[in-house]
Parts: structure tokens; sequence; C-alpha cells
């Protein structure tokens, strides 16, 4: 089992970056027991489960998803790569020698039209790591649903992701109807995503309370600490 409260051995991502390359290109070849060796391989050398999420999935799902938007990949072949993604993180997740001291509590939700799950399930993982019990609702999710979950668990935190300009307004209204809801009752509100990530200051407009381009850092900052993954 791998800790998820130690830290990597290695100081920076650098030396993923091998790793990550091949990672890659065994998505290009839709390979995925390839694709799971490899990860593995990098748990083996010391690697932690955070450093391969931010240095082998994150901008190997960024490189399909230039190579997709440039024409040089099908939507089915993108479908592939996320599908093996999903596949391989959730087999490294397992591996994680996970916190069982779970005080706080945590929700992390893709409100409706905003089917990009995987940089939310990181987040949600890497919560779950640090010490947060954390329910994430996956893709696709109504509102009004979110809402009744935080209304029943009470949570600490409560994660909104946006990847297109258009998911932006159904999570500032989402953040609006949490504070007028739940007057006596204030979550920590994160907001993440390329839409977020794209523009300076977006993130206030919505009324969110933490926004970082890196998921990991946010997490750093709710619990003082980044020796959890």
């Amino acid at each position: 089992m791998v800790s998820s409260d130690e830290p990597s051995t290695n100081s920076s991502l650098q030396p993923l970056a091998h790793i990550q390359q091949a990672y890659t290109r065994t998505l290009l070849q839709g390979d995925r027991l390839q694709a799971q060796k490899l990860t593995f391989e990098a748990l083996r050398q010391g690697f932690g489960v955070r450093d391969i999420y931010l240095g082998v999935f994150q901008p190997s799902l960024y490189e399909i998803g230039r190579l997709w938007e440039n024409g040089q990949l099908s939507i089915a072949q993108e479908h592939l790569a996320t599908a093996i993604t999903q596949s391989v993180l959730s087999a490294v997740y397992a591996q994680i020698d996970l916190p069982s001291n779970l005080e706080k509590h945590a929700i992390v939700a893709c409100l409706s039209g905003n089917y990009h799950e995987i940089g939310p399930r990181m987040f949600a993982d890497f919560l779950q790591m640090a010490g947060y019990n954390t329910r994430f609702l996956g893709a696709n999710t109504p509102t009004d649903g979110v809402l009744e979950m935080i209304d029943s668990l009470k949570p600490d935190v409560v994660g909104l992701p946006a990847t297109t300009f258009e998911q932006v307004e159904p999570v500032r209204q989402a953040i609006e109807r949490l504070r007028a809801d739940f007057m006596s009752y204030r979550p920590i509100v994160i907001v993440g995503g390329l839409a977020f990530n794209t523009v300076d200051g977006l993130w206030k407009t919505v009324s969110a309370d933490l926004w970082n381009k890196d998921a990991a850092r946010v997490v750093d900052s709710l619990i003082g600490s980044s020796g959890w993954g």
C-alpha cells in the first residue's frame, strides 16, 4: 500500500516526464494494461499518488485534448483515452492507505452540462487523501440534487468545477442558492477547472472562497500542509 500522508521522495515532477510521455503513447495506442503497468512502476520508484495524478494523468490528458482539438484524434480515440485513465486512476487510488479519522466532510460535483469529471475526481481524491470524507457526485449532476445532498450532509467543503465558460453561470447560480438557502451554514466553496484557470479573477465573480490552478495546492491551503500525498 502507498501511504497518502507521506510526501514523495522526489521534490519535482520532472523525473516523471519520461513516464508521462510513455503513458501518453499508451493512451494513443489504446493499451490499458500498459498504462497501468507504467503508473505502478512509478509507484515502485517512489513517486507519490499526488505526483502521478499531476505529473502523469493531468498532462497526458491535456495532450490528448490538444490533439483532439487540432483534429489529430477522433472523438472515439479521445473517449478511449479518458476511459483508460479513469480505470488506471481507480487502480492507483486503490493502493493508497487512506486516513481512518475523517472528521470533516466534502462534496465535489460537476453540475448539469459538465461531463469532464476526471479533474474533479482527482480533486475529490486529494480531499479524501488529506482527511476529508468526500462524496464525489460525478458528471452532469442537477443543481437541485447537489443542494439536497449539501443540506443533508452539511459538508465543510463544496467543490464545483467548470471546464467551459458556459458552465460558469450554473456554478455561480448554485453558489448563490447555497448562500441564500443556508443562512446559518457556510461551507468553504472551492471552484476550479479550465474556465476559471483561463481568466484571472473569474473565480471571485461567482462568490467562491478558494481557487487555484493546482488542485493539490487548494488542499494544501485547507489543511495547512503539503505532506498528505
